[in-house]
């Protein structure tokens, strides 16, 4: 694992555990933080929240367990089709994103661009995040967001947001009268505040065109990164998305680009990369977690995409990265 270290008031409490598979994972479920743990899921839970910024339409895709995921970080090495935003409220933690690692603790956020690789790890023992994936129409705003963050950006919260982070959870706890209309202004001031504190310029009033968000694409990123080791078929993500292997074509090219095999091909890749630069595994035991049972195969595939052999990699990269 890459070794950047965490600030002097964040190491105190870093978490550190035995369950070799949690660690390779970053993988931490503190006890739950029962001031924003409402009894029952939050109806706005599981759905997606449309609020307009700038004449367009960005939609929040708010997960089934929003507010279960805001102690603990529980997930491989992934990319998604959409922007997130993770505020970090409490605690510490450490994210990789591409082949950098960033220290995140409390009163940072990081904000992720659609395709890039990252995973969280390192997560301290007492721990508090905000988490908003976020789709925008295509408009000036998307432009902007493009140049502003190629890859990822980490920044400072202002009070602000702070306080307007803490709202929107203590909102999302309880199902008080009006929570449906105050959710919405709240999340529209706190993104709004945190484009201007990343320098988006607004538009000059032209109007866009609306992209309706697609819940597709969750399945397809949960596809990916769930097992290392057996990703499955295209004909099974077909049919967990209710679509033809035609229609998943068309899915895959509209949001990523590429079909399922070079999707595929890219994830493997990626995480190869990664365990070459942060781990001391041997090239067997990679060849066998990225999914593949012939070493021949994976070296083969390694070199198209890296222009380089496993073992050149690891040497031209581990010794920067671990």
């Amino acid at each position: 694992m890459p070794s950047a270290a965490l600030s002097a008031r964040a190491a105190s409490h870093v978490w550190s555990s035995n369950d070799q598979t949690s660690k390779s994972r970053g993988i931490f479920r503190p006890p739950a933080l029962h001031h924003y743990k409402g009894e029952r899921a939050h109806p706005m839970e599981n759905q997606d929240i449309k609020l307009s910024i700038d004449g367009t339409t960005l939609v929040l895709h708010i997960g089934r367990h929003f507010l279960d995921g805001c102690s603990y970080w529980n997930t491989a090495r992934h990319c998604n089709a959409n922007y997130e935003l993770h505020i970090i409220l409490k605690g510490a933690c450490q994210m990789d994103v591409i082949s950098k690692t960033h220290t995140l603790t409390q009163g940072n956020a990081i904000i992720i661009a659609p395709g890039e690789y990252h995973m969280p790890h390192v997560t301290s023992d007492e721990f508090l995040k905000l988490s908003l994936p976020f789709s925008l129409s295509e408009h000036h705003l998307v432009k902007a967001l493009r140049q502003a963050i190629p890859t990822s950006m980490v920044f400072a919260l202002t009070p602000e947001q702070h306080q307007l982070s803490h709202s929107i959870l203590d909102e999302f706890s309880n199902t008080r009268a009006f929570c449906a209309d105050l959710i919405p202004s709240l999340l529209t001031g706190l993104m709004i505040s945190v484009f201007r504190t990343l320098n988006v310029c607004d538009s000059s009033g032209n109007s866009a065109d609306k992209v309706p968000s697609d819940w597709r694409t969750d399945v397809i990123d949960t596809f990916f990164e769930d097992n290392m080791a057996c990703y499955g078929t295209e004909e099974q993500l077909a049919a967990s998305l209710h679509l033809s292997k035609r229609q998943l074509a068309r899915v895959l090219l509209e949001h990523y680009g590429m079909n399922f095999r070079q999707k595929l091909l890219g994830t493997r890749m990626d995480h190869a990369g990664w365990l070459l630069r942060t781990t001391n595994k041997s090239i067997g035991e990679i060849c066998s977690i990225v999914g593949y049972n012939s070493e021949t195969t994976f070296f083969k595939n390694f070199k198209n995409h890296y222009d380089m052999t496993p073992l050149q990699y690891r040497k031209q990269h581990q010794s920067t990265d671990i």
